[in-house]
């Protein structure tokens, strides 16, 4: 996107969404009884409306007589809402039945459920719906993303910090408090993202140590000392002789 200033104000806002998607996965087992009462397996998952508010989405699947059959019948918030059948072949593969539109609802992926004997796994796996939630806090990845986590349990992109190198960063002119600008000695800023191009990469939550060498200005400051030292002598000396010729007229 366009670069601009990222804001990150206490009450940013992660919109709800409804639930338009959901999915079943796992294994409804051929060899389930049928008599003399036919298996009922029910799974429940929770999704969301467009306003956020929360609904109980029930499947019910229940074996029939025919081989490798299954009814699935959907009830929304205790109400029915439709149904349908998944059909499997020998081999436990679904053949038939791999979606389920719910009245009022999501639709239903069932594409992931097999038919093999002796397992019972089916569950339900995920669903895309969400709730508003406020955002909480928030961390900065090393690409320069920054994601935010929200009270509804979830996290999202917020932005990029972006970062620029130059052809001559030694060209770069002192602007103070640690602040550069731009010379035609350093070229133009090649904006990018962090770790690509010689790019560097940022770490959040993290204070960065002096770059100074203590040992190194130590060091300087002593030699810039004994020159003081020396230089002072010299001018004392050349005083000292400067006084005497004059003594020497008198």
């Amino acid at each position: 996107a366009p670069l601009s200033d990222l804001r990150l104000p206490v009450a940013t806002l992660m919109g709800s969404r409804a639930t338009d998607q959901a999915t079943f996965e796992g294994n409804l087992p051929s060899d389930a009884a049928v008599t003399p009462t036919p298996t009922v397996l029910n799974r429940e998952i929770t999704i969301y409306a467009p306003d956020g508010t929360a609904r109980a989405l029930n499947l019910a699947f229940t074996k029939t007589a025919n081989a490798g059959e299954w009814t699935v019948a959907a009830t929304l918030d205790g109400v029915a809402a439709g149904g349908g059948t998944v059909q499997f072949d020998a081999s436990g593969v679904l053949t038939a039945g791999g979606s389920l539109a719910v009245t009022g609802g999501p639709t239903v992926d069932l594409s992931a459920l097999t038919g093999y004997a002796g397992l019972t796994t089916v569950e339900a796996s995920g669903q895309n719906g969400r709730t508003a939630g406020t955002l909480q806090s928030f961390v900065i990845n090393a690409d320069g993303t920054l994601l935010g986590s929200f009270s509804n349990g979830l996290k999202q992109a917020l932005g990029r910090v972006s970062l620029a190198t130059f052809a001559n960063p030694a060209g770069l002119e002192k602007a103070g408090g640690s602040l550069y600008r731009t010379t035609v000695n350093s070229g133009d800023p090649q904006v990018g993202e962090a770790g690509t191009g010689g790019r560097g990469a940022l770490t959040g939550g993290a204070l960065e140590m002096s770059n100074v060498d203590l040992s190194a200005e130590f060091t300087n400051l002593i030699i810039a000392q004994r020159g003081f030292q020396a230089n002072s002598r010299v001018i004392t000396t050349s005083d000292e002789m400067l006084q005497e010729l004059v003594n020497l007229k008198r």
